[in-house]
């Protein structure tokens, strides 16, 4: 969000978006629903992954963006994306995740619509941040394998 009032959050010093402070009786009230819902589609999320993004109109701008992936099957994934991994970040976007073989079954005019990530993997810009490497790296390097061909769509692209 663009517009921010010149106001930033007390955490970190940030931009927030317009509008007014929670109040004690929101803050209640998400708490109540934090203890009472289970959030399932969120907990299936179980990779991050870090990459930068460059604009399209503008090849000089970049942003880091943050994956959190849920694999759906072997050949389909779903990402939401945020601009940042702390708290205060922003989902910026959600993307699709398809294998080659989903990919080419797609009309031309929705093929155009996506892209690929293929040089972020090659050149290691696509990473596991705090990735383990007590037994995961065998995990973390499948997923790598798996997405090297991918074609990503992005829900909020503009055109």
């Amino acid at each position: 969000m663009a517009a921010t009032h010149g106001k930033t959050a007390a955490h970190g010093g940030e931009e927030i978006p317009p509008g007014k402070p929670m109040s004690m009786e929101q803050h209640m009230l998400d708490k109540g629903a934090q203890m009472l819902q289970s959030l399932k589609p969120i907990k299936k999320m179980n990779q991050h992954v870090c990459t930068f993004a460059l604009y399209n109109h503008d090849m000089t701008r970049q942003i880091e963006t943050h994956h959190y992936v849920t694999r759906l099957n072997q050949d389909f994934l779903q990402c939401a994306v945020y601009d940042s991994d702390d708290s205060s970040g922003r989902l910026i976007g959600v993307e699709y995740i398809v294998s080659d073989r989903i990919f080419e079954t797609l009309p031309q005019d929705e093929q155009k619509l996506w892209h690929s990530h293929a040089h972020e993997i090659k050149s290691g810009l696509w990473v596991n941040p705090r990735g383990s490497r007590n037994g995961s790296e065998a995990r973390v390097g499948k997923s790598c394998q798996d997405i090297r061909q991918v074609l990503v769509h992005v829900a909020n692209r503009q055109r």
